[in-house]
């Protein structure tokens, strides 16, 4: 089994912050444990350009190609020769969280800005659904150019996935703890035991990972919760693991990506590492859905470690373009 993993890696420190100095896709055998780096890549960097933007984001691929993000850009990379074929690259985008593709539309979570942006497959800019109460520019300056700009923080929401439920779009918010339904805001789902991150739907439920290391298992029809699954539990330490984020599912496992905590200027996120519990590496582990056991645990990076972003088994990657906007089509 292989699985195409997109990865920030944390070269350098500083008192308030460890910036992700590369980025890079590779493919991890899950039975060697080894990874082959398949892109490396730095953005087009102008003067001024924050640096832990050398980061490759939530990806998805779509007929044959990987959609993924940078800090400030949208790529389009082959996924036959791992060639970035396509750049895109706006005044208005700042933390690029994940980039979903379908038949119809290129999505893009613009977390720094509480948008998502629409895309055709011309790359051309058609629109964008606003996640704010007022409108985008009432918040934000038109004239700044926000690649250049660090940080938003305090996101209003900090929208960070992308899932697609019958034709509709939707969108994990970590501060308002539910995802959003992008083409009729009334709708949601809550998700109140923490901070949602990533969505994959399998079968009839919609499995969300929280960043405190929870899996919530949510009814495909009934939009409501059945099942939570607290790793801590299955996990003999008793402690997070890490940053929960990067999630597949294969037949009955799940595969949870962990990212070794980082030192933050926003210290709200993390707190809890002030409080004795052990830094553990990243790592992705391998849950047993029926048995609800951790089966295995395959550590990325010890020192000075890795982000993981997306974990996407590679034998879907062929036949991911065949869902349509008709069916419940599986987000990865």
């Amino acid at each position: 089994m292989k699985f195409m993993v997109t990865f920030g890696m944390d070269k350098g420190q500083s008192a308030d912050f460890m910036p992700h100095r590369e980025g890079y896709i590779g493919i991890l055998d899950w039975d060697s444990e080894e990874v082959e780096r398949k892109t490396d890549y730095r953005p087009q960097r102008p003067e001024g350009f924050p640096q832990d933007s050398w980061r490759f984001g939530a990806a998805t691929y779509y007929d044959g190609k990987i959609y993924t993000c940078t800090f400030l850009e949208a790529l389009v990379i082959n996924a036959r020769t791992w060639e970035v074929e396509q750049v895109i690259s706006e005044p208005w985008f700042n933390d690029l969280h994940h980039v979903y593709a379908n038949e119809r539309h290129i999505l893009i979570v613009n977390t720094g800005l509480d948008r998502v942006e629409i895309y055709n497959h011309s790359y051309e800019h058609i629109g964008f659904y606003n996640l704010l109460e007022v409108d985008t520019w009432e918040r934000f300056d038109k004239n700044v150019d926000y690649r250049l700009v660090e940080s938003t923080k305090p996101h209003v929401w900090q929208a960070n996935y992308l899932t697609e439920l019958y034709g509709k779009y939707w969108v994990t918010r970590f501060g308002n703890k539910d995802v959003l339904c992008l083409d009729d805001p009334a709708q949601r789902i809550p998700i109140d035991v923490g901070n949602p991150h990533d969505g994959h739907i399998h079968g009839d439920h919609i499995y969300y990972t929280t960043t405190d290391n929870q899996i919530v298992i949510i009814d495909l029809e009934t939009r409501k919760t059945v099942e939570t699954i607290d790793l801590r539990d299955l996990d003999e330490r008793k402690e997070r693991i890490g940053w929960c984020r990067g999630f597949e599912i294969v037949d009955r496992y799940a595969f949870v990506g962990f990212s070794r905590f980082r030192q933050s200027k926003f210290r709200a996120m993390g707190h809890w590492i002030k409080y004795g519990e052990q830094i553990l590496p990243s790592q992705i582990i391998q849950v047993d859905l029926q048995e609800r056991k951790i089966v295995k645990r395959c550590v990325m990076e010890h020192d000075p470690g890795c982000t993981i972003f997306t974990i996407i088994d590679t034998s879907r990657m062929v036949s991911a373009s065949s869902a349509t906007c008709n069916s419940a089509a599986t987000a990865v």
